[in-house]
């Protein structure tokens, strides 16, 4: 593993936003409204949404709410208004972390909505994991992950308490952390809050060219929440998608942005 220093970018404008949890999670959706069903059994659901002949597909995970970090699902997608894109909404129903079903029985369910195009995934907290855990075993181009985290297994994470109901739940451990799910053939944008509990997990993130890993500051763990309120999360991830660093986007709108370890170097 790759040793991180953290490089600070000050934007002398307010930042927007604090660290506490925004009132928009509390009217998460538990169910996706207007998609089409394309695999679901008792612990995995996929449905989709938009043209499933657009050239690019957007992979989205779910997060323990089965929403996406205080935006609801096909908000957070829509956001973007990027066209030539579809988009995929994958839930973990057991709130495994991934590690209820085994990876084949994902990658299958999906296979004929992401062939020959190009897949870029996308996630908040247990789905910013779920998009970089996806990224060893999709042909993907682009991961962004916002507040992901590096493990759930407790004794990699012994320090993280915050969802110890659905942890203790997992019977069988696939993976014990993205570790060896990081690729040289992809990149990988994570966008980071300050929450405490949050640098456990960014500090294990491994360093390299084709990585960035942002920390934003007074955003706990929803910067994707914070930035939709402050109006940028579409361009934050049109610039991801397109392979730019969203860096200049952030400080832009007003928040205090950290780059971690050498992902630009």
């Amino acid at each position: 593993m790759v040793g991180m220093t953290v490089k600070v970018y000050k934007n002398a404008t307010h930042h927007n936003g604090h660290a506490s949890a925004p009132k928009l999670l509390r009217r998460e959706k538990l169910e996706q409204r207007g998609t089409d069903t394309v695999f679901e059994n008792a612990v995995l659901r996929v449905t989709a949404l938009g043209d499933p002949d657009a050239p690019g597909v957007f992979v989205c995970f779910t997060g323990t709410l089965l929403a996406m970090g205080g935006i609801d699902a096909e908000e957070f997608v829509g956001s973007t208004r990027l066209p030539g894109f579809s988009a995929l909404f994958v839930s973990d129903l057991a709130r495994s972390w991934y590690n209820a079903f085994a990876p084949e029985t994902f990658t299958e369910a999906i296979a004929d909505r992401i062939a020959g195009k190009r897949v870029i995934t996308l996630g908040n907290s247990m789905g910013g994991y779920g998009a970089i855990w996806a990224s060893k075993y999709l042909p993907v181009e682009t991961v962004i992950a916002f507040a992901p985290q590096f493990s759930m297994h407790p004794e990699v994470m012994p320090g993280e308490k915050r969802w110890r109901n659905f942890r203790r739940k997992i019977g069988q451990w696939r993976h014990r952390s993205m570790e060896d799910h990081f690729r040289e053939d992809v990149r990988y944008y994570t966008i980071n809050g300050d929450a405490p509990e949050d640098r456990e997990h960014w500090t294990q993130f491994p360093s390299g060219a084709n990585m960035e890993h942002l920390l934003v500051a007074d955003t706990g763990h929803y910067p994707a929440a914070r930035f939709k309120q402050a109006g940028i999360l579409s361009e934050v991830i049109a610039q991801c998608t397109e392979g730019n660093s969203p860096l200049d986007v952030i400080r832009e709108g007003g928040f205090e942005v950290s780059r971690i370890g050498d992902g630009n170097a």
